[in-house]
């Protein structure tokens, strides 16, 4: 296993936006970034990268035909004769999905990323904010 020292980060960038770019550590990359030399979307966009490679592994093991039976097992789907209508808006959901009770394989991680402009106290509730 090689340690954080080692490894080399790149973020990918187009030509027009100056182009791939290496932090050989943590606090280069931190620094690129406090000094505005590095965009917040390119930020994100390696970070979900990389956290997209990291999860692939688990991924990979989830979506195995033995766990999906013992996930299966142990969240059985609800019977669409239940009589609790939470119960039943799922079960529907899940018929409608035509995933016959397996557990779909998890999909890429997407960051947005977005910057609070205004806040305001919501005016019908004390602990509310718009």
């Amino acid at each position: 296993m090689t340690s954080a020292a080692e490894v080399e980060i790149k973020i990918e960038r187009s030509v027009e936006d100056g182009g791939d770019v290496s932090f050989s550590s943590a606090h280069q990359l931190e620094s690129a970034f406090k000094s505005k030399q590095l965009h917040p979307g390119d930020l994100k966009r390696a970070v979900e990268a990389a956290i997209n490679h990291l999860l692939d592994p688990i991924r990979q093991a989830l979506n195995t035909t033995s766990f999906k039976i013992l996930t299966s097992k142990a969240y059985p789907p609800p019977s669409s004769d239940s009589t609790h209508k939470k119960h039943a808006h799922m079960a529907k959901a899940i018929e409608g999905h035509g995933n016959n009770g397996e557990i779909e394989e998890f999909g890429r991680l997407d960051l947005r990323v977005g910057q609070v402009l205004k806040v305001e106290q919501h005016p019908e509730a004390d602990g509310l904010y718009i």
